[in-house]
């Protein structure tokens, strides 16, 4: 090897060695921003002590997340998950036909408005575009009679229940003082309201219906507050179903939740008589008014009219064309 060459070599190892010791050492100078943002982000000493651990709070959360979804099913029965049936049995029908029958009578009430519709259009515009229009809006409303139907229903068998559901409570409180248990109280009532209560002793023999059949007395008491669809009933039966389980004292919920309903209902009733003097103004406008308006000033019209004539305006005489 000639001395050229070795001199060659050793300079180009001792400028790969150069470059290399200069790169490991720029490699390894820590990044002033890379080391603000761990200071931001990591937790100190001090939190990392009072933090938990991220798999003990999933597992937390998993936990929380499993024990609502049973509590949060209890409170839904399988008739709320039918807005037709859950219409149905508002109103007072809970037969397992009652959906069917709803829709057969819708059908039927659409077909009679159509039929009716179209006899009508033709009869008036004879066979013009306009006579579409009749069937149409009969048709329609025809189909959706029925559940108009069922909405009034609805809200008068709600109000008789609102109306009769605390003396039920408060006569059941007296027979669970008297020694009976809370389903046999609820028989009892039931045979003693049969006449004046007639929709909550309905209720309730179905409610005891379930329970023979075996049934947990807390689906049959949240099916009980979904059947009526009243919001004071279902907070009742919630209630019921929670002193159960908890294995409370029936007797005081029964007796708070009497007085709240009784209280609630005097409220509504001091609404209504507030609005009524409201509501009496366009009646008495409409008819009442226009009766005593020509009672009191109909006599007088003749003598008004004359009194208001302009003064010049006499009564016109016709010339004597004989010359007289």
């Amino acid at each position: 090897m000639s001395f050229a060459l070795f001199i060659s070599l050793s300079a180009f190892v001792a400028a790969a060695a150069t470059i290399w010791v200069m790169a490991t050492a720029f490699a390894k100078r820590p990044d002033r921003a890379a080391e603000r943002l761990a200071v931001l982000t990591e937790p100190t000493d001090e939190q990392r002590r009072y933090q938990l651990p991220q798999e003990l709070a999933d597992k937390a959360l998993r936990r929380l997340r499993e024990a609502q979804q049973p509590a949060a099913g209890e409170t839904r029965t399988e008739l709320e998950r039918d807005p037709s049936r859950l219409l149905l049995a508002n109103a007072g029908f809970s037969s397992p036909l009652a959906p069917a029958i709803l829709r057969l009578s819708q059908m039927a009430a659409g077909i009679a408005g159509l039929m009716i519709g179209g006899v009508a259009g033709l009869a008036i515009y004879g066979f013009h575009s306009h006579a579409w229009l009749h069937p149409l809006i009969l048709g329609g409303l025809g189909y959706i009679g029925p559940v108009i139907a069922l909405h009034v229903l609805k809200a008068t068998r709600q109000r008789r229940i609102f109306r009769s559901v605390p003396d039920v409570l408060d006569m059941v409180v007296v027979c669970m003082e008297a020694g009976l248990g809370f389903d046999d109280a609820m028989r009892s009532v039931t045979e003693q309201f049969s006449d004046s209560a007639a929709d909550v002793c309905h209720e309730l023999q179905i409610y005891s219906m379930h329970l023979q059949l075996g049934r947990p007395r807390r689906d049959a008491l949240f099916e009980l507050g979904a059947r009526i669809g009243i919001d004071d009933v279902k907070s009742l039966t919630t209630v019921l179903a929670q002193s159960e389980r908890m294995g409370t004292p029936i007797v005081q919920a029964l007796r708070a939740e009497s007085n709240h309903m009784r209280i609630r209902r005097r409220q509504l009733a001091e609404e209504m008589a507030g609005k009524a003097a409201a509501k009496i103004i366009l009646p008495l406008v409409l008819f009442i008014f226009p009766g005593i308006f020509v009672v009191l000033v109909g006599p007088a019209m003749p003598d008004l009219a004359r009194l208001m004539r302009p003064a010049g305006s006499a009564r016109p005489v016709t010339a004597d064309l004989s010359g007289r």
